[in-house]
């Protein structure tokens, strides 16, 4: 008969759990619900009550506890903005100082400590963050790859199946990652495997989308240790060993493509059309020294899978809440179809340049970016010295978390905030707003705010447009609008189905 006793290694994995959970729960409710007094936030013993939707369950509190206050997520101390009003304090006044970030574990263990988004205020960052919006955000580049996004938004309608329901999400993410692929590293992510050229190529392709894949779960992993980090040793949740194996096959992935960019280099100088992210990067990295921050192989690294791992499921996800907003309501889609074929007619395909006469698919797009912010929580800040705020201590090294999701649906500043309206965008409306930046912030605000806005923005805007005006987009079942588990981003729950009929004529659909 088998013995029922424990193991020595069985029974010390138990208790060390055991003892973890016990101090965690210490932590938790440590301080709890303390009454607001002339120099300290009211703090909330709250990581427990935050669950699969903390944007949702944040905005609750600030109902209760108001616009500002004071959360302990295990060890750290975290201040939540609400509103308008508190975001600008720390997205603006005091902007400079809360420009850090938290040391979250991620960004060492898997970004090289070099990349832009988890990296603090550094010299090296500003300079990373220069060049990264000159690629991806200057009018002169966007003009200069414009047909990237041409190609690639050509390719989705072309193949996109006529009269059936095809799976929307697959579709816009393959059609993102392509664009973004050519632009960050001057290769495309075929959609299908018979689309590649070649065995080697295929396998390139194989290994760039685990890459992109693990990359972007290790982003949105929420991670205990960086919460409380007695618990890291424990590695309870698996992530350590996940961010090692996702470094190593990063690292690997992003030399071979690096190297293969040096050995084109040295044969011939890329044109600036032909030149993608990481030529650029290569560029700085080397110009003689001058004394000033320079690239390093790690941070081109970093950066470059910054853009496919942020870009990427960013942009994506947001066409498809957009197309299910416009798939919920139909007298949307038809001003839509209406403007476009004032615009552009019906004898010629969508140009970028005929995006600044769209205004109603501009429209589309912010009220989708309000609804269903990019990074509803944004990434969290830090306060790199103690400080002040609303006439309370903000000690240094305090998280600041701004919940973006609340403060575009407030309803002090939006007309029934929580429905689907771009008319409230439309300068022709009597009802139209015209927010302040601190009023929406899908993409952040001051100093780390999103470096690829402008490239992102019109990526969206001549999608939709080209979707709209080639289809008529219907669904065959009710449209379920749940959300899906948060990361940075968040999904849909499932994914979006539609059918596309072509509305025409047969020549424009090869």
């Amino acid at each position: 008969m088998a013995s029922s006793s424990l193991d020595f290694p069985t029974f010390f994995i138990i208790g060390a759990t055991v003892f973890a959970i016990f101090i965690f729960k210490k932590f938790l409710t440590k301080h709890s619900n303390l009454p607001p007094g002339p120099i300290a936030l009211p703090v909330i013993g709250s990581m427990h009550l935050l669950g699969t939707s903390p944007h949702h369950n944040l905005q609750k509190l600030s109902t209760k506890y108001g616009p500002l206050m004071s959360i302990r997520l295990g060890q750290a101390q975290c201040v939540v903005a609400s509103s308008t009003e508190t975001a600008m304090e720390f997205l603006k006044n005091q902007d400079s100082n809360f420009t850090s970030r938290p040391a979250l574990r991620v960004g060492e263990a898997v970004f090289y400590g070099q990349d832009l988004v988890f990296q603090n205020s550094t010299p090296l960052w500003r300079h990373l963050k220069k060049i990264f919006q000159v690629e991806f955000t200057s009018t002169k580049r966007l003009d200069t790859t414009r047909h990237v996004r041409e190609e690639e938004i050509a390719h989705l309608t072309s193949t996109l199946p006529h009269n059936c329901e095809v799976n929307l999400r697959i579709h816009l993410k393959s059609m993102i990652g392509n664009i973004i692929s050519r632009m960050a590293v001057g290769q495309r992510l075929c959609a299908k495997p018979e689309e590649c050229e070649s065995e080697e190529q295929l396998r390139e392709v194989a290994s760039l989308r685990e890459v992109m894949d693990n990359v972007a779960f290790c982003i949105g992993a929420v991670n205990l240790a960086d919460y409380i980090p007695a618990l890291k040793w424990l590695d309870l949740q698996g992530l350590e060993r996940r961010f090692k194996k996702t470094f190593q096959i990063m690292n690997s992935v992003s030399g071979e493509i690096i190297a293969k960019h040096q050995e084109r280099r040295k044969l011939s100088n890329p044109t600036d059309k032909q030149k993608d992210l990481i030529d650029v990067l290569l560029d700085d990295m080397e110009k003689p020294q001058d004394g000033s921050p320079r690239v390093t192989m790690d941070s081109i690294k970093a950066v470059t899978w910054n853009a496919f791992a942020g870009a990427t499921d960013a942009i994506a996800m947001s066409l498809e809440w957009a197309m299910s907003e416009i798939l919920l309501h139909p007298h949307v889609q038809a001003k839509a179809h209406a403007e476009l074929d004032v615009v552009v007619g019906k004898n010629r395909r969508v140009e970028e340049s005929d995006i600044q006469n769209l205004s109603y698919i501009g429209a589309i797009i912010k009220e989708t970016l309000r609804l269903h912010p990019v990074a509803p929580m944004l990434a969290p800040h830090a306060a790199l010295n103690p400080c002040k705020a609303f006439g309370f201590d903000i000690p240094g090294g305090t998280w600041v978390i701004i919940n973006a999701w609340a403060i575009a649906r407030d309803p002090a500043v939006w007309k029934d905030p929580t429905e689907f309206n771009p008319d409230r965008f439309m300068q022709d409306d009597p009802n139209a707003l015209n927010p302040r930046v601190f009023e929406m912030l899908p993409f952040g605000a001051g100093k780390r705010m999103c470096p690829g806005v402008a490239m992102a923005n019109v990526t969206m805007q001549r999608a939709i447009a080209k979707l709209l005006h080639e289809f008529e987009w219907g669904l065959t079942s009710e449209l379920d609008m749940s959300e899906g588990t948060m990361s940075i981003v968040v999904p849909r729950a499932v994914p979006l189905h539609a059918v596309a009929k072509p509305r025409l004529s047969s020549e424009f659909y090869t």
